[in-house]
């Protein structure tokens, strides 16, 4: 077995590992209210929602036609319906009641005819999170019988769950509107193997982080040092060397930043970040064109320390920085670079048999105009400039199947590629030393 091959198997195989797991759904139903809470720390916070033709019904209000007849009814009775809410919602422990307040807007969720979201805050703080106490609820049960309502346990480092939006907990409805809750412990390693999937998530989900790795590897994979896409082609070894000194790097430097921010306190959020991060992308990528290869690793950790900005961000925009804080950097930590290896097992192979085909050019410049334009439409929709709906168009990237189909199809056909040419003896010559080619027997059987 040839060492491409070896790569190409052991790449499926870490694909298949992997991607194959069960993917988090949001299920309403349309006729259910659903209540979701998170226990962060000290605090406890969470919000109701509910169907927008029933809560409309239950206030009285005439609902509108058209798509803007949910957005309406949360902008034109938010205080209402906060009212409302507080009026049919209840937590209380062996201390007694707790007050919630309601400070953020209502919203809208457009999901099985729209609910309307109606975000809470406990206002009592606690010495650890919760786990144990009462939640009564009765919206919309009180006037509509038939219906009922979801407690859906969104966040809590205790059992491990984070980002939960379909596994309820209890249910509430006529003659049960009121639930004791008790949460279990299930220790530190296996809340911290959730967060490592949400890590691993943060790349494989934001396609601007797994198309940094792919900005890095292209020209590691199809130039040698300080040549050119028309001279000749690295061989395996220098190119994996090479490969894995700048992610290591890049893992080094992201990982700096990210932890700095977060233990600092720092706010790592916003659009001026993502401005940010997509411009980072868009330099890696044009940098891959050019020989300035004694720059080389300066380059990638600077623009991996911009990426470590992104991560920052997003771990905070998960919550997990309200939780234990270390524990949960380190999993997280561990699941980006698990995403980032796994990028590199999938996509270097296939590099590696482009690049003693005739296509090695095109490959090196149609992955830097993609992402090019790809930082380009991330700019823009950050800044408010226009919605290019950036993400819809990168959902093929990384929707699964779709994503292992697509991987299958393009290591096939550059296998296949990879063969005919050698059949016509037109592979591209590979790099000497001391004027004494060297055999690139781990692309050809012999």
């Amino acid at each position: 077995m040839t060492r491409t091959t070896f790569l190409v198997l052991v790449a499926l195989a870490t694909l298949a590992g992997v991607m194959l797991g069960p993917a988090r759904a949001r299920a309403h139903s349309g006729i259910q209210s659903y209540i979701y809470v998170s226990t962060l720390g000290s605090s406890v916070d969470g919000r109701v929602e509910y169907p927008v033709g029933d809560l409309a019904e239950v206030l009285g209000v005439e609902l509108g036609t058209g798509s803007t007849a949910a957005a309406e009814l949360a902008a034109g009775h938010a205080d209402a319906i906060r009212a409302y809410t507080d009026d049919h919602l209840a937590f209380a422990d062996g201390d007694g009641d707790w007050s919630l307040s309601f400070t953020e807007d209502v919203d809208v969720l457009p999901v099985a005819g729209n609910y309307i979201v109606v975000p809470f805050e406990v206002e009592q703080r606690f010495d650890a999170a919760p786990r144990s106490f009462r939640v009564e609820f009765d919206g919309i049960i009180h006037a509509e019988p038939e219906r009922d309502a979801l407690l859906v346990i969104e966040n809590d480092w205790g059992t491990a769950r984070f980002a939960n939006e379909a596994g309820h907990l209890v249910g509430f409805s006529v003659g049960m509107t009121s639930q004791a809750i008790e949460l279990d412990d299930v220790g530190a390693l296996t809340s911290m193997r959730a967060v490592r999937g949400l890590g691993t998530d943060a790349v494989r989900t934001a396609i601007q982080h797994l198309l940094f790795a792919v900005a890095i590897l292209t020209p590691v994979a199809l130039l040698t040092k300080g040549g050119s896409v028309g001279g000749a082609a690295p061989t395996v070894s220098a190119a994996t060397r090479r490969a894995a000194t700048l992610l290591a790097a890049s893992a080094v430097a992201h990982s700096v930043v990210m932890w700095t921010l977060v233990v600092a306190g720092i706010d790592a959020s916003g659009d001026a970040v993502g401005v940010l991060v997509a411009a980072s992308l868009g330099a890696m990528a044009v940098y891959g064109l050019w020989r300035f290869t004694e720059r080389e690793l300066l380059v990638v950790v600077a623009l991996s320390a911009v990426q470590g900005i992104g991560f920052a961000g997003d771990f905070v925009g998960r919550r997990l920085d309200q939780i234990d804080t270390p524990l949960a950097l380190i999993a997280f930590n561990i699941g980006m670079e698990v995403a980032v290896v796994v990028t590199a097992l999938l996509v270097f192979p296939l590099l590696l048999l482009v690049r003693r085909t005739a296509l090695a050019a095109a490959a090196l410049y149609g992955v830097t105009a993609v992402i090019c334009l790809y930082s380009a439409a991330w700019m823009i929709a950050r800044t408010g400039l226009a919605d290019l709906d950036d993400d819809r168009a990168a959902n093929p990237l990384r929707m699964w199947p779709r994503n292992l189909l697509l991987m299958l199809l393009a290591l096939a056909a550059a296998g296949v590629l990879f063969a005919w040419t050698a059949q016509r003896d037109r592979l591209r010559a590979v790099e000497t030393h001391g004027g004494v080619p060297e055999e690139d027997r781990e692309m050809v059987a012999t």
